[in-house]
């Protein structure tokens, strides 16, 4: 029984480093749209003190061994302590990460065209990609798939499968938090009333609370032609298309 125990302690700090991929007086942008608020303590019911438009950058002062768990809109987080500009105060750390910022848009563009902008900007490919074909036929003589899969920059991954008609592009985000992953992709919705709509939905419905170290890997959020995934190891943004 105790060397079960230890081993359960062990699996639940594991998952709690992983999540805290970033540490003391390090800099965090800020990716929330409409900004972020500073607090005056670490809960989201005190005084604000400021606020941080988004793109801004953030330094950590102090994450109190992330002691100050918090879930905010459906995302698990950490309140911390923050230098914006000389002011001292309290964030949640949901809507921060060490990503690239993307551009924001006032006109309507598709999401993907803005997720694969955002990469080919922001990121550089470290390993050529490597393209596997695997041929197979249905009664048309027409189908088959392939798959390329790439290593970029900044822990990203890519893979991207197609076949006669469809095709898969998968983003593999290594040692991330989800919150991170839904701002991201909240930034490409911004400006698109349909996939806001149903994202919104989407995560109203998905309880981060509920998600245990043995079903975390199926964790995923649908949001029409795009699914986000809450891995253990990689947290991705999957755009399906093709008829």
């Amino acid at each position: 029984m105790k060397k079960k125990s230890i081993l359960i302690f062990s699996i639940l700090l594991l998952c709690q480093i992983c999540e805290a991929n970033y540490s003391e007086k390090d800099t965090l942008n800020v990716l929330a749209i409409n900004g972020l608020n500073i607090r005056l303590a670490n809960t989201g019911s005190s005084k604000k003190v400021g606020h941080i438009k988004y793109g801004e950058a953030v330094i950590i002062v102090n994450t109190f061994n992330f002691e100050y768990k918090d879930i905010i809109e459906n995302r698990s987080g950490n309140w911390v302590e923050i230098n914006y500009k000389g002011k001292i105060g309290f964030v949640f750390d949901g809507y921060l990460s060490k990503l690239p910022v993307p551009s924001p848009s006032e006109k309507r563009e598709n999401p993907y065209v803005r997720l694969h902008d955002y990469i080919n900007t922001n990121f550089q490919i470290v390993r050529e990609p490597i393209l596997i074909i695997e041929p197979w036929f249905d009664f048309d003589g027409k189908d088959g798939e392939s798959f390329e899969v790439s290593i970029w920059t900044n822990n990203l991954k890519m893979k991207e499968t197609g076949g006669y008609e469809w095709f898969e592009y998968k983003l593999y985000f290594e040692e991330r938090r989800f919150a991170e992953i839904l701002s991201l992709f909240e930034v490409f919705i911004s400006t698109e009333k349909d996939y806001q709509t149903n994202y919104y939905k989407a995560l109203k419905n998905y309880n981060p609370s509920e998600n245990s170290p043995k079903n975390r890997e199926s964790s995923e959020i649908k949001i029409l032609d795009f699914t986000l995934t809450d891995g253990i190891k990689s947290k991705t943004i999957i755009f399906s298309g093709g008829g």
